[in-house]
């Protein structure tokens, strides 16, 4: 080899090297970005499984908590009644509340 061709051969490696670096970083980001999609597509189909488990704990929740479900089990298991006098009245004797005052006087004075 001629004294001028080694500045060309080295500039030949060089290039050389470069466009061989850049074709396998160009190959690992193309693998790394392939293996992105595909973890995002199944964190995806977990999303919707999920949401959809969601829906269906919601209905059940809705129908134990429904008046159809809670009234029965109320009355039966734990003995409860219902009221369905929602206008009740409570009646006390005037006599009643002014003894109660007088004592209150009596012990207070």
């Amino acid at each position: 080899m001629s004294k001028s061709s080694k500045p060309v051969l080295l500039y030949l490696i060089f290039l050389l090297v470069t466009v061989v670096g850049l074709v396998i970083s160009v190959v690992v980001l193309k693998i790394s970005y392939e293996q992105m999609l595909m973890k995002k597509d199944k964190i995806q189909k977990e999303l919707i499984v999920t949401i959809q488990e969601q829906k269906k704990l919601n209905v059940i929740y809705q129908d134990l908590i429904s008046e159809d479900n809670i009234i029965p089990y109320s009355e039966n298991n734990l003995m409860l009644i219902r009221n369905f006098n929602s206008a009740a009245q409570i009646k006390i004797n005037n006599e009643l509340i002014k003894n109660l005052e007088e004592t209150l006087k009596r012990k207070y004075e």
